[in-house]
């Protein structure tokens, strides 16, 4: 059973606008969780990493490469896939929905020719995992990560 955050807010006293941005992921959510590690485009629940590539990603040169689970491209991201995969490992890239039909079938194309696993929103559904078993939820397609 989920507790909104609003209710936990009033019997804590407080309100939403009295929340730090610091302390916000965006303007809903209070990360209040030891074992949630965020920084800038990168998330880590317990053992488990992400990597976000969106509009505002810029690359950088790495002393060695980055490794996540997974590697979510959002917002139509113009850097090619194959200049990200020199900074990144990953077993998974998912595509977002913000992506446009365009920007998905690109990076599916580019996927395919780099022997990449990938999940794309539009093509393949919703993507859910259980973290605890790292096990695909409510999917047509398996993948073993």
């Amino acid at each position: 059973m989920g507790l909104l955050l609003e209710d936990y807010l009033k019997g804590q006293g407080k309100t939403l606008e009295q929340l730090k941005k610091e302390h916000l992921v965006s303007n809903i959510y209070k990360i209040d969780n030891k074992n949630l590690f965020t920084k800038r485009n990168y998330f880590q629940y317990y053992s488990y990493k992400i990597g976000i590539i969106d509009k505002n990603f810029t690359l950088f040169n790495p002393t060695k490469k980055i490794t996540v689970d997974v590697l979510i491209w959002t917002q139509n991201c113009k850097i090619p896939l194959e200049k990200v995969t020199q900074l990144y490992d990953f077993k998974l890239l998912i595509i977002d929905s913000s992506n446009s039909t365009y920007v998905n079938d690109k990076l599916v194309d580019a996927c395919g020719l780099l022997k990449l696993e990938c999940w794309s929103v539009l093509n393949d559904g919703a993507f859910g995992i259980d973290l605890w078993t790292f096990n695909l939820l409510l999917t047509t397609k398996w993948i073993h990560l």
